[in-house]
């Protein structure tokens, strides 16, 4: 029995003295890689250049007055902004945020991989 209990704890022992040393590489699957390319970034930050267009012509239309509202005090025909809201901001929006970012990731990673040969600062 003493020799059945030695046995099975050496083996247990060994297991885990054995066991992987990558263990924190569990989530890495190189079919999904964890970096944007170039090639995958441009076409999203294109099609958002024109959603930002697309939705503050709304707004900026009846800033220019190309559209009239029928109400009077209106805040677009009166030049002024929508206090506390994000009516008009797309364009801002996707200009500092979602395509600038993506360009900052772009400008990185080609830093990363061309050292010594980007004249960028």
């Amino acid at each position: 029995m003493k020799r059945n209990i030695f046995l099975s704890s050496l083996i247990a022992v060994a297991l885990l003295v054995s066991s992987c040393d990558d263990y924190l590489d569990i989530n890495f699957d190189p079919s999904n890689p964890q970096l944007a390319e170039g090639f995958a970034l441009l076409p999203p930050m294109f099609s958002e250049m024109v959603r930002g267009e697309a939705f503050d012509i709304r707004y900026v239309g009846q800033y220019i007055q190309n559209w009239h509202w029928i109400a009077v005090n209106n805040v677009w025909d009166q030049h002024g902004y929508v206090a506390g809201s994000d009516a008009a901001g797309e364009k801002w929006r996707q200009h500092y945020w979602a395509i600038g970012r993506n360009v900052d990731l772009m400008i990185e990673e080609s830093t990363k991989r061309t050292v010594g040969l980007c004249w960028c600062s």
